[in-house]
């Protein structure tokens, strides 16, 4: 989201909606117990003013726990990107979400350039659904912050995927091969330590490949479904 006024635009926005809700479960739900609040980073918004904009609202939601001492506790998940299956219905290959769009421009052999997301961490949309109920159900998920995320992502492990899986396909489509340019930086990655949300939500997380399997499969199905043309073989080896 870019613009010309970051404050008024996003910073703004983002820490006052939060805090507003906050301040209306206070006054108006005294049986609300507990309050969960996702802060991710989106695809779609790669600029200073987005992060930003949730680093502060998460603040000023901690801010608020701390000084206004609310009878409900408060707990925050901060997922990284979030890749996975559509649960929603699909009328068009076109109207995706962000991360199955980019996914599926890969599959379908309309991207020939290789990017990543900007960030080497991800993590299943069905183990975000999963770290929402506990995050609510687990007595000590109260007043806690967890990263929610499997590990290192690149999208070079979707093409490779492909490749592997569906070869005629990768080959009808000419769908790019892995690139160096697109791998980890030979200087590392980082690695931030999960076993919070393991340890407390009970979170067991999908691996990359069971989540490339199902969203791979899923647009198989689509394209069956909506009539849409794919390559002389679509069945995954």
């Amino acid at each position: 989201m870019y613009s010309n006024d970051i404050t008024k635009d996003l910073l703004e926005p983002a820490i006052f909606g939060t805090t507003e809700i906050l301040k209306a479960v206070k006054a108006n739900a005294p049986t609300v117990k507990r309050v969960v609040i996702t802060f991710e980073e989106s695809q779609k918004d790669p600029v200073a003013g987005y992060y930003g904009s949730k680093k502060l609202a998460e603040k000023a939601a901690w801010d608020f726990i701390e000084a206004e001492k609310p009878a409900f506790e408060m707990t925050t998940l901060c997922p990284p990107m979030v890749y996975g299956p559509a649960l929603q219905e699909v009328k068009s290959m076109s109207n995706l979400n962000a991360s199955s769009t980019a996914f599926y421009a890969l599959f379908s052999g309309q991207q020939k350039e290789l990017k990543n997301a900007g960030v080497w961490l991800w993590t299943d949309v069905r183990d975000i659904a999963k770290a929402h109920i506990a995050a609510l159900e687990k007595p000590r998920a109260g007043n806690e912050r967890f990263l929610i995320r499997e590990g290192r992502f690149s999208i070079n492990y979707v093409v490779d995927f492909i490749w592997k899986h569906y070869p005629e396909r990768a080959q009808a489509k000419g769908i790019p091969k892995p690139s160096q340019s697109v791998a980890f930086p030979e200087t590392g990655t980082y690695h931030p330590d999960n076993s919070k949300s393991k340890n407390i939500l009970g979170i067991e997380y999908f691996p990359i490949e069971r989540t490339l399997v199902d969203t791979l499969e899923q647009f198989v199905v689509l394209e069956k479904e909506l009539g849409v043309e794919s390559s002389p073989s679509s069945e995954r080896h």
